[in-house]
């Protein structure tokens, strides 16, 4: 057999046809999908509802969550009169079930991460937008567990320490618990979310009504979306859907903010020159913080002890006559708003600017000396513990100090009524804390 000396002409021009047209294609089909597949999407429920006479969101969730081709959903669900459930939500709005747990305690953190590694274990590589329903604490955290203390809570250094173990997530969002606006609880997770979304004030499911399908919607149509925008637009869904088909008596509480992590450190940094200025003219700064407090907490239902930190620093700085401080408290509400991506509030709110500050009024409240002592970042980094204490001690209560720290109670579903029921929580170091027992075991 005789090889040809020279390439056949005929085959050379047909294979650069052929490559021609395949060079094309992938170029139009790069042009249509921006050179990558779409972006896969994780949306994941924390659903505590394990505490008396407590509104399950499960089945309403699963009403407007829907799995597509860039996301799926899941939800552990822990209830006071059933075993506790992992379950996946299909593209039909059906509910799976996957795993079928013991008794779980939903306050602790190492709850959390068995659920984080198991939804990053089923769906790796995906965005995660991570939501929490139950009672919440602000300062304190969220999530308590009636059938195993309580008392307790699942905390924000438990939260930190869960996300730090299984890993960053993209969004985090508080759907009810109340007071989670709090600029101690967007400082714990500064590392570990992209943006926040959660109320300053009172709060309940049904805000969320109808927001959670417009979630999944956005992300069928537009996966690509930055968390930011998406954190903005979820917050105004809140207010266009939620908050719109309550009664007048909820909608008037009604506050709602997305915050951007990035923006945290120069706003705390803010905070702690104001704070050490403070201490270092402590007569002058806390006659101008009572002046301020006198009129600058009756917006909130849960005051006086979670005030708007914007609020009461820029009262604060408009009382000031020394130049000096006013500049202080001016700068710091002004980093504050910076972190601020929306903030929406009801009719009685208009005091409200996105985030809350753990600040109790000497004589209507008491200070706990556990702010500062374990696990709260910001009490530290801010210097705002201290500044706290000094505060107090300037002007002393004839009571003791809170060591037990108080929540509002409701259904889950609509926000507590104003003055309604409290449930006293203990705030425990980390060394009293104990998983033994208590994380998942499948069954």
């Amino acid at each position: 057999m005789k090889f040809p000396q020279k390439p056949n002409l005929f085959v050379f021009l047909a294979l650069l046809a052929f490559f021609s047209v395949l060079q094309t294609s992938q170029q139009a089909s790069e042009e249509n999908t921006g050179g990558t597949t779409a972006k896969k999407w994780l949306l994941l429920l924390y659903d505590d509802a394990d505490f008396f006479n407590g509104y399950d969101p499960l089945l309403d969730f699963a009403r407007e969550a829907y799995a597509h081709e860039n996301l799926d959903v899941l939800v552990l669900e822990d209830s006071a009169d059933s075993a506790a459930l992992i379950w996946q939500i299909g593209s039909a709005h059906q509910l799976i079930p996957l795993k079928m747990l013991d008794e779980i305690n939903m306050a602790d953190g190492g709850t959390l991460e068995y659920f984080l590694r198991y939804a990053r274990k089923k769906f790796p590589d995906r965005s995660v937008i991570l939501c929490f329903y139950d009672h919440g604490g602000g300062t304190w955290g969220a999530c308590v567990d009636d059938t195993n203390d309580p008392t307790d809570i699942l905390s924000l250094d438990e939260i930190q320490q869960a996300l730090m173990k299984t890993g960053k997530v993209d969004l985090v969002c508080f759907t009810a618990p109340c007071l989670m606006g709090a600029i101690e609880a967007v400082y714990e997770l500064r590392h570990l979310t992209d943006a926040y979304v959660g109320s300053e004030n009172l709060s309940g499911y049904i805000y969320w009504f109808e927001t959670i399908r417009y979630l999944c919607n956005i992300l069928q149509t537009m996966p690509e979306i930055s968390t930011e925008t998406l954190a903005d637009l979820l917050v105004k869904a809140t207010r266009d859907y939620g908050y719109q088909n309550i009664s007048p008596r909820g909608a008037t509480g009604y506050t709602m903010s997305a915050i951007r992590t990035s923006a945290l450190a120069p706003a705390v940094a803010a905070i702690r020159n104001l704070s050490t200025n403070m201490l270092q003219n402590p007569g002058t700064a806390f006659q101008v913080l009572d002046q301020a407090l006198a009129t600058g907490w009756r917006y909130s239902l849960e005051s006086p002890r979670y005030l708007d930190a914007i609020d009461v620093f820029n009262r604060a700085a408009g009382l000031s006559s020394d130049a000096e401080m006013r500049g202080l408290f001016q700068r710091a509400a002004a980093a504050i708003q910076e972190t601020v991506i929306r903030s929406e509030n009801g009719s009685a709110m208009t005091g409200i600017n996105g985030l809350n500050i753990y600040l109790p009024i000497p004589g209507q409240c008491r200070l706990s000396p556990a702010y500062g002592s374990t696990g709260i970042d910001f009490s530290l980094d801010s210097s705002w513990a201290s500044l706290l204490k000094a505060y107090h001690n300037w002007r002393p209560s004839p009571q003791s100090h809170d060591s037990l720290l108080p929540i509002a109670e409701g259904n889950g579903l609509f926000p507590p009524p104003e003055m309604g029921k409290s449930r006293w929580i203990k705030w425990e170091t980390d060394q009293e804390k104990s998983t033994q027992g208590k994380i998942p075991r499948e069954k």
